[in-house]
């Protein structure tokens, strides 16, 4: 098994994203990240899955965005909106070079807006200003 192909599974494994993508763009561009984890452990991939869920990550391309960048350790994002979805739930999208990461604004700072920069620690599994 090649090392994408288990960085998919493991993935997977833990719901990020569906074992079965359909064939769209959507789950084409999150079909590109596992072969940026393919030198990464299994135990650190679930970690970083584990750390995805923990934030009530929505959607299965900005989870894969989201796994690449925490293994890669520390790093910072821009907030390009926060909003309320349709079931009412109060959102921030996050900016990466990959796509936009929807992340439940429970788990962000609070104050923030449009523009402000975010930086996310692996070790203590939050975005802070």
């Amino acid at each position: 098994m090649g090392d994408a192909t288990r960085a998919q599974d493991v993935l997977a494994e833990a719901g990020l994203p569906p074992r079965e993508m359909p064939k769209n763009y959507t789950f084409d561009k999150v079909r590109e990240i596992p072969g940026a984890l393919a030198g990464a452990g299994a135990e650190d991939l679930r970690a970083a899955a584990a750390a995805a869920r923990a934030l009530a990550l929505r959607g299965p391309p900005g989870a894969a965005i989201f796994v690449k960048h925490h293994l890669s350790g520390a790093h910072e994002a821009e907030v390009d909106r926060v909003g309320e979805g349709e079931e009412g739930a109060s959102f921030g999208v996050l900016v990466y070079p990959e796509g936009e990461v929807v992340v439940a604004a429970e788990h962000l700072p609070a104050g923030i807006d449009a523009g402000t920069r975010l930086r996310y620690d692996p070790a203590a599994g939050r975005y802070e200003k």
